[in-house]
């Protein structure tokens, strides 16, 4: 996780450098109707569409353990940040930069193939202890693009929006403990970080200027699924006895694409 870490604070960094710079250069007094840069913090759903949300995981066909593009994410959240840069000449009309959160866990499919696989473990090969932590996956777009607010009345408005720019994914690793008597057993799955071309598109209500409730489509880039696989082998006797083995892996794509519900405040 470290790299991941450091890639999304890297662009954080980058971002507050540019907002800061922009910010410093808005001395004037603002109202509702001359701000030069609008800030919002927005929080929602992030329902995953298309081979994101599907698996069939009892045939091995989910992204991070066999070679599908069906990734097997389950509904999750959104939790992110906008500024808006307005153009003056064009009442309504501004640049904005996004930074945002996505957290996904596994789908119901996939939670269901992991408690058989416990059961089956326990129940059918006599195993003492199981534990299975599943992956989950971790988006972090930072985009750029222009967004429309119309006017309707005092009370509320009306807008649309577009960006583009460029997405860290992260998957968590795929954890299994087992053990029967005196022996055990580890396997993990490690994936490597993914950068990729990301875009949204968004429409929604604001009102009184304050809070909006926003519609989007984010396609968050198709990057392959890598990584390291590792077993550890444990004899606890008296003389002890221990094996590891780890390997590299390539696996096909998961493309992040979602459906995001999300409620903004706008200072």
């Amino acid at each position: 996780m470290t790299k991941f870490f450091k890639k999304v604070a890297c662009l954080t960094v980058m971002v507050a450098t540019v907002m800061s710079a922009a910010m410093a250069q808005d001395a004037q007094p603002t109202s509702a109707d001359n701000k030069k840069i609008e800030f919002s913090l927005h929080l929602g759903g992030a329902f995953p569409m298309s081979d994101f949300g599907d698996s069939r995981a009892n045939r091995g066909l989910v992204a991070w353990l066999d070679k599908t593009e069906k990734a097997g994410a389950g509904t999750g959240f959104d939790a992110g940040m906008k500024f808006k840069f307005n153009i003056p000449s064009i009442n309504g009309l501004g640049v904005i930069l996004t930074a945002d959160f996505f957290y996904n866990g596994p789908n119901n499919d996939v939670k269901d193939w992991r408690d058989d696989l416990i059961d089956a473990y326990i129940y059918d090969d006599g195993l003492d202890d199981v534990e299975i932590d599943l992956p989950k996956y971790i988006n972090v777009p930072i985009m750029l693009g222009v967004n429309y607010d119309y006017v309707i009345n005092e009370k509320i408005s009306v807008w649309g929006e577009a960006g583009i720019g460029a997405n860290i994914r992260k998957i968590t690793m795929l954890d299994q403990y087992l053990a029967v008597g005196d022996e055990e057993l580890i396997m993990k799955q490690k994936y490597d970080i993914a950068t990729t071309f990301a875009f949204q598109i968004g429409a929604g209500v604001k009102l009184m200027d304050k809070v909006s409730l926003g519609f989007h489509y984010y396609a968050l880039g198709s990057g392959k699924v890598k990584g390291m696989a590792s077993e550890e082998y444990i004899e606890n006797h008296a003389g002890g006895e221990y094996e590891y083995y780890d390997g590299d892996f390539t696996l096909r794509y998961v493309n992040p694409t979602m459906f995001v519900i999300r409620l903004g405040y706008h200072f």
